[in-house]
This record gives C-alpha cells, sequence and structure tokens, in this order.
C-alpha cells in the first residue's frame, strides 16, 4: 500500500527532460528559488514595468476577494450542516475528534480554495501575465521590449497563453484526480494531505515557469521537465507562492510579483547558465 502513496511523486519526477532545456543550465537551490519572491516585489515597483501590473492586480483582487470569500462561507454552512459532526459533537468523548477532523477539513479546504482561485486569477489573466513576463525580461536583458501596442500584443500571444492554460487544467484535473483516489485508501491517505500540499508548491512553479519560458516558444511539457530538472528550484519557488497566496490580502499581489520573479529566475538563473 505504502507504494500507492508515491504515485503521485512518481509521476512528477520520473520523466526524462528534453535537451533543449537540460544543458548547461544553473541548478539554484531552494532557498535561491524562494528569494526570488522578494526580487518580484523589487521588480513591479520600477517604473515602466508597473502599468504591466494593474490588470493581473485587479483581476487577482477580484478573485481572491469576491470568489475566496463566497466559497469558503458557502463551505462553512455546508459543513456544520452534517448531521454526523452535530450529533458527534454532543458525545463527550468525541468532541476532541471532531474538531480535529473540522480542522483538517479547514486546511485541506483552504489548500484547495488557493489553487482553484490561483487558477482562475491565472486564467483570467493569463495574456496579461504573458505581456508582464515580456516586459520584465526585456528590462532585464537590456533588449528591446514587443514591437507595437499592448492591445497588438495581447492579441498575438492569446492563443498560446490559452492553450497553455487548457493543458495546465487537464494536468491539474489528473493529478488531483489521483491524489483524490489516494485519500481513499487506508493507511496512504495519512500521506495523502502532505502529497497535496507538496503538488501544490509543485504547481505554483510550473505555473509561473510557464510564462517566461513560453514566451520564448517552450510547450508545457517541456515547462514540467525543465521543473523536473530544477526540482529544489521549483519547489523552493512554489512553496513560498503557495505560503504567500494563503495570506489575506497579501494575496492580492501575489499573482504579478510571482510572474515577475518566475520571470528573473528564468533570465537571472537558468538562461544566464545556458549562455555560460
Amino acid at each position: 500500500m505504502l507504494s500507492d502513496s508515491l504515485i503521485v511523486l512518481a509521476f512528477i519526477l520520473c520523466e526524462s527532460l528534453p535537451e533543449r532545456y537540460s544543458c548547461c543550465m544553473n541548478h539554484p537551490t531552494f532557498a535561491t528559488a524562494a528569494s526570488y519572491l522578494a526580487r518580484g516585489v523589487q521588480l513591479v515597483n520600477t517604473p515602466g514595468l508597473r502599468r504591466y501590473v494593474v490588470v493581473p492586480l485587479l483581476i487577482n483582487i477580484a478573485v481572491f476577494g469576491v470568489i475566496g470569500w463566497l466559497t469558503y462561507a458557502a463551505f462553512i454552512d455546508w459543513l456544520t450542516s452534517f448531521t454526523i459532526i452535530q450529533w458527534a459533537q454532543d458525545v463527550p468523548f468525541l468532541n476532541v475528534l471532531v474538531e480535529a477532523i473540522r480542522i483538517a477539513m479547514a486546511i485541506a479546504l483552504f489548500a484547495l480554495l488557493v489553487f482553484f482561485m490561483s487558477l482562475c486569477s491565472n486564467l483570467l489573466a493569463a495574456p496579461f501575465n504573458g505581456l508582464l513576463a515580456e516586459q520584465v525580461a526585456a528590462h532585464l536583458t537590456g533588449r528591446p521590449a514587443l514591437e507595437g501596442s499592448s492591445v497588438m500584443a495581447l492579441i498575438k500571444t492569446l492563443p498560446r497563453t490559452l492553450a497553455s492554460e487548457v493543458r495546465k487544467l487537464i494536468y491539474l484535473a489528473l493529478m488531483l484526480l489521483m491524489l483524490a483516489v489516494l485519500h481513499w485508501i487506508p493507511i496512504v491517505n495519512f500521506v495523502a494531505p502532505f502529497l497535496l500540499l507538496a503538488f501544490g508548491a509543485w504547481m505554483f512553479a510550473i505555473e509561473y515557469w510557464d510564462y517566461p519560458m513560453g514566451n520564448e516558444g517552450a510547450v508545457f511539457s517541456q515547462v514540467r521537465a525543465h521543473a523536473r530538472q530544477h526540482k529544489p528550484a521549483a519547489f523552493g519557488f512554489g512553496s513560498v507562492v503557495a505560503l504567500i497566496s494563503s495570506i489575506p490580502v497579501v494575496n492580492f499581489f501575489v499573482m504579478p510579483v510571482s510572474v515577475a520573479a518566475a520571470t528573473a529566475l528564468w533570465v537571472e538563473q537558468f538562461k544566464a547558465g545556458h549562455r555560460a
């Protein structure tokens, strides 16, 4: 049974990496990648880049502020409506167990809510995030930014960004289905919540790394392969994004900051090592 608990991790860790994204690159550590969120904060406050942050920021505020509150409130009503929980609260020796179950379910819901809201935000803001990543890369490398108006640039990148988001949705649905199955396997279900948290960090990393890499022609499978080659960096970056996403109000800013941070990490660490 224990081997069943490793299905998700095996799926994440065991594929080979295409040569295009494997050769001669730096291998930033967990801490190095995690520290790039501070770099993202610096970049989104840079003159010339701020105007590309506005739309992603507004979308994130709307999703986290409105959808998050409504969904959480609905879940609390749903959870407290369970007859078995109401009955168990009246049994003295079950009080502690009921509270533990309530806390565990609340934590699991919160993690799922963060995934769901981040997914909605990125789906709605995907073209704008791609444009922000392009502008941040231009700022960091000193090369000219996209030619033409921002509207034309958005139209040009729209098919690719939306196609990438659809692939992420399919990937996420398959992985969550596997995790859901693990929750029903006795003994194995004790480690399933930890796998969910690990997958959350993993998903945040490939979600945001996709923007700078996608602007340079990488498809979603290549982004995943790149993350597998740099697992410590992926989990370091994704863990900090997940943590920030769970902090009320602060999570309003997580999407543009994460896009800028992922772009800086790509330009300054991965591409720098490739050029070397």
